[in-house]
């Protein structure tokens, strides 16, 4: 056994297949930016949303929005073009929630239009 925990530990000392995630999103207005960066396609780094995704948060009301998108994610990444589309309108859902939260949407919501990377939200 405790080789295999030695063997373990060289491995992920050494792998270059291991990721660390480099930021928690711990606000509202954290969360709401990241996740137009990911509709707009402008994330700041490779794996920043799988960095959201993956990890759980230590904010609840965040974790449980996290959860939510986690949900539908590997729609995003389908082959299916369908499936991808559907994906959108629960994730702006999601963003207009943590939104109102925050108090950035005063009066105003996220649509969704059809263009960009996804397809584009836009504020009205």
């Amino acid at each position: 056994m405790k080789f295999l925990k030695n063997l373990a530990a060289h491995w992920l000392r050494h792998s270059h297949r291991v990721h660390l995630r480099t930021s928690a999103v711990n606000t509202y207005p954290e969360l709401v930016a990241l996740i137009d960066r990911f509709i707009d396609g402008s994330l700041r780094y490779p794996l920043e949303w799988d960095d959201f995704i993956s990890w759980q948060s230590n904010v609840p009301n965040i974790e449980v929005i996290r959860a939510r998108i986690a949900e539908t994610e590997p729609l995003f990444f389908s082959a299916n073009r369908t499936e991808r589309a559907q994906a959108v309108s629960p994730l702006v859902q999601q963003r207009n929630i943590a939104a109102s939260f925050s108090g950035l949407l005063h009066g105003s919501r996220l649509t969704i239009r059809s263009s960009g990377p996804l397809r584009r939200a836009t504020v009205i």
